[in-house]
């Protein structure tokens, strides 16, 4: 079986790629563009401890799935376009590796199927349309309707204010090299920008008012099941139930940004009427034989801003700050036990980063360079918990770090045929991941990339799945193999 999988998948790639042809124009402004790729993870980690109750030894494949995207573009003006990106997805994870639990490969975090584009679905096969809308641009106005992701912040592998839509943690969490590209679920929405004239204020040389509106396409966070080597949290013990579940679907969610720029400065001030992306849980009643517990997306508010500043010769230098506030998140009493009650806090999340390119090789394309620290402050942290697990003291916010601090470093060489990088997280409570990764991109279509992920620290012991420490087991090894057209 394992055999035939693999030979399909090398049939399947030659197959396509042998049809495949650049820069398709399939009418008058009519274009087609998209990718096929095949990618492969190798565990060199350890057996995921959330899944020893369906797994007794420690698996080998971590993913093995192959993707054919494609991109069509319709835009018969100037100021009009429609667009769409659909996805054809082959998960053959667990047919490659017999250690694992036969789990559903592509779940679903509501019973809504319409609303996610997917005319195929399988456990182990998908066919959607991942994104699906239209533009009008005009000289001051622009809008656009549809299925989209919105995309307010860029912080490296934090969501500071990029916090409008869900994301898809089934697969492969923020470990691509594209990071939250590639599972940030796209959602129904209405946005619009408007640039206002601002002849009185000579010196403020752009501003601009931004808004979306989402319906009611309110969809949570999607999550491993039980078996997937990418499994965050174990199954919830017998005792607790969850037969009530508060569905969001058709509440509205909406949000608006002012942005400016002033000489080498832009930034702009941030509102989200939101809710939660995961559920929390709470025990309504007890029963027999089992507690029963609530599960419920809370609403939340989330005020921001962003500053970008453009330092000058000789330092060049970006420095980008993101910062949100959230009156009342919800978090988890740490002094309920063995019940689970919701207890609501101020939070802040904060981050600054620096980017700077320089020359170190000669000949060469500049090297990147990012230094970042995010960090959450939160009110009356030692009341709290980060999960509704059973009293444990690694469980305190107050003992939990989330200071993150961040080096990306990448290089280009020979006219960006090669390309190495190496990102670093360090928690100074003894956490750490390294990831570094190399690309070769022999021409315009083909892409062959290597990447590594590897954990570490003193804080290992007594992990929560809530903090980096906690995915101690997923050291890895990804290759990708990629034709674009």
């Amino acid at each position: 079986m394992k055999k035939l999988c693999l030979c399909s998948i090398v049939a399947l790639f030659i197959l396509l790629i042998g049809e495949a042809k650049a820069a398709i124009q399939l009418a008058d402004n009519f274009f087609l563009r998209g990718l096929f790729r095949h990618q492969m993870i190798y565990n060199m980690g350890q057996l995921n401890p959330n899944n020893l109750s369906v797994q007794d030894d420690k698996n080998h494949i971590n993913l093995s799935r192959t993707w054919l995207i494609t991109e069509l573009e319709y835009k018969p003006t100037d100021i009009f376009k429609v667009y769409s990106k659909m996805r054809f997805i082959w998960d053959q994870t667990t047919h490659l590796d017999d250690e694992l639990y036969d789990y559903n490969a592509f779940p679903l975090s509501t019973p809504h199927y319409g609303i996610h584009m997917r005319p195929g679905h399988d456990t182990d096969a998908v066919a959607e349309i991942w994104e699906l809308y239209t533009d009008l641009n005009m000289e001051k106005l622009w809008f656009r309707l549809g299925r989209q992701q919105i995309v307010w912040g860029e912080m490296v592998q934090a969501r500071i204010m990029d916090i409008v839509n869900p994301l898809d943690y089934s697969w492969h969490f923020t470990f691509e090299p594209e990071e939250f590209e590639n599972i940030r679920i796209p959602l129904w929405a209405i946005r619009g920008t408007y640039t206002i004239e601002q002849s009185l204020l000579p010196w403020l040389e752009e501003l601009y008012i931004e808004g979306f509106y989402n319906p009611g396409d309110i969809v949570p966070n999607r999550n491993p099941e039980l078996g997937n080597p990418y499994k965050p949290s174990p199954p919830p013990p017998w005792v607790y139930q969850a037969p009530e579940t508060e569905d969001r679907w058709g509440e509205d969610e909406f949000g608006g940004r002012l942005g400016y720029r002033i000489g080498q400065v832009a930034g702009t001030f941030n509102y989200a009427y939101l809710y939660a992306d995961s559920a929390y849980q709470e025990c309504a009643a007890i029963g027999r034989p089992s507690w029963s517990v609530k599960q419920s997306y809370p609403q939340i508010d989330v005020f921001g801003m962003t500053l970008n500043y453009a330092l000058n010769e000789p330092i060049s230098t970006v420095v980008t700050f993101e910062g949100s506030y959230t009156p009342d998140y919800p978090w988890y009493d740490n002094s309920v036990f063995p019940g689970i009650a919701v207890k609501e806090a101020d939070t802040w999340d904060l981050g600054i980063g620096l980017q700077r390119f320089t020359s170190i090789f000669p000949g060469e394309d500049f090297m990147n360079i990012q230094l970042q620290y995010t960090v959450k402050i939160v009110e009356d942290h030692d009341k709290l918990k980060w999960t509704p697990g059973p009293y444990d003291e690694n469980n305190i916010v107050e003992n939990l770090t989330r200071d993150t601090f961040a080096f990306v470093v990448s290089q280009d060489f020979s006219h960006k045929t090669y390309k190495a990088q190496c990102t670093i997280l360090y928690q100074p409570d003894g956490a750490y991941k390294i990831n570094p990764g190399f690309k070769y991109s022999p021409g315009d279509h083909w892409i062959f990339d290597i990447y590594a992920s590897w954990w570490g620290g003193s804080a290992f012991q007594n992990a929560n799945p809530a903090c980096m420490n906690g995915l101690y087991y997923l050291d890895e090894i990804m290759g990708r193999i990629t034709y674009q057209f």
